[in-house]
């Protein structure tokens, strides 16, 4: 099941071929650092820094939509698939 979660984000996000924009980004940091789970992925020294420079982990954050965090399924989504960027990004710096 999460095989088939990540191929359909996958194309998704193959198929939104806009990058979003620094503002959006910066919006939605602004939102997420509300919830507890993003908060420690901040305290995560690497992460953080991902977090704030590198344009991969940003796009992650830009494309989260708003609006549906008040679902516990979407923030699970949302955490996964930003954690599996950042562990991507921080082994492979």
């Amino acid at each position: 099941m999460d095989l088939l979660l990540d191929v359909i984000m996958i194309a998704l996000d193959m198929l939104t071929f806009s990058k979003v924009e620094e503002k959006d980004i910066e919006k939605n940091i602004h939102h997420v650092k509300q919830y507890h789970w993003f908060q420690n992925l901040l305290e995560h020294e690497t992460y953080r820094y991902l977090i704030t420079h590198d344009s991969d982990v940003r796009q992650v954050i830009g494309k989260i939509k708003i609006k549906r965090l008040d679902s516990p399924f979407y923030q699970e989504k949302i955490e996964k698939r930003l954690r599996k960027k950042l562990h991507k990004k921080s082994e492979h710096g």
